[in-house]
């Protein structure tokens, strides 16, 4: 669990200027907790957020993948080449794509190859995705970051009305904004791919580190923790779930509690100057 003194809440906007935004209230003055949990910095790569995107398709690449089950990655590349050039490699990081397996397979990716770093580069939402698509979208972000991942890109960043423009490709993909140009003057607006990236991208800022954060392991709660380099706390947080959860969010002797209605997904954020240490 994750907790700061002298709490502040922060949501992305008004709840009542888009859609996808949940209500949020002040957390209530922190007591004193019973337990100091002390979490620890497990990834010391920067999240630089502004990514220069390269795409490639190298042949043999994908049975040299397979044989290390490592399905869709690039990894086993760069360590033919590690070792024909006497173990200095010539790929820095590697890049994800999310249309098959899991995040989990970027620990896996860390695992094999730890000092390279796991970039998501491309995921799309669209009109095949049902059910409730800010959980899926949040729950993407938490999972891609506490599994490795230094970045998060929806694709595209901005489509029309009918989904274009594109290359005979993806013919039904979602934008993070959709320009209506059927009006006059064209309209933009922001989709739930903003929505999710706002809860994270407004708060997380470049050179941020993520931290660790724990929860009970009979909660169905999905959450991801950041630390930013001017000492201020992002924790966000996602209920899954049907049901309301109440949980208490704690950092060493402090702590508040807070209610996720179902499908609620809320950024807390913590100032610098409310990390004073006892």
């Amino acid at each position: 669990m994750l907790m700061l003194q002298a709490v502040r809440l922060c949501a992305v906007s008004s709840p009542s200027s888009h859609p996808y935004l949940h209500p949020v209230q002040p957390l209530p003055q922190v007591d004193q907790a019973t337990s100091r949990p002390s979490p620890e910095a497990v990834s010391r790569k920067p999240l630089g957020i502004p990514l220069t995107l390269l795409k490639s398709t190298l042949a043999g690449v994908l049975a040299s993948v397979a044989s290390k089950g490592l399905t869709g990655m690039l990894t086993p590349l760069d360590a033919t080449f590690t070792k024909k050039r006497g173990g200095r490699g010539i790929l820095s990081r590697h890049a994800t794509h999310c249309y098959g397996g899991s995040p989990e397979a970027q620990t896996k990716l860390h695992d094999h190859f730890p000092t390279k770093g796991i970039w998501l580069t491309e995921c799309s939402g669209g009109e095949w995705q049902k059910g409730d698509l800010l959980v899926a979208q949040a729950d993407l972000i938490i999972e891609t970051t506490r599994n490795w991942g230094q970045s998060v890109v929806l694709w595209n960043l901005a489509l029309d009305q009918n989904h274009a423009p594109h290359l005979g490709g993806c013919t039904d993909c979602r934008g993070v904004v959709t320009i209506d140009h059927s009006k006059s003057p064209a309209t933009v607006t922001p989709t739930v791919d903003f929505t999710a990236l706002a809860h994270t991208s407004n708060f997380v800022a470049p050179g941020a580190l993520r931290i660790d954060s724990v929860a009970s392991e009979e909660s169905p709660l999905k959450h991801v923790a950041f630390r930013n380099s001017d000492g201020s706390m992002v924790l966000l947080a996602l209920n899954p779930s049907e049901s309301a959860i109440t949980s208490s969010i704690a950092w060493q002797s402090q702590y508040a509690t807070y209610t996720l209605q179902p499908g609620a997904v809320v950024t807390f954020y913590w100032p610098p100057k409310s990390r004073t240490r006892h």
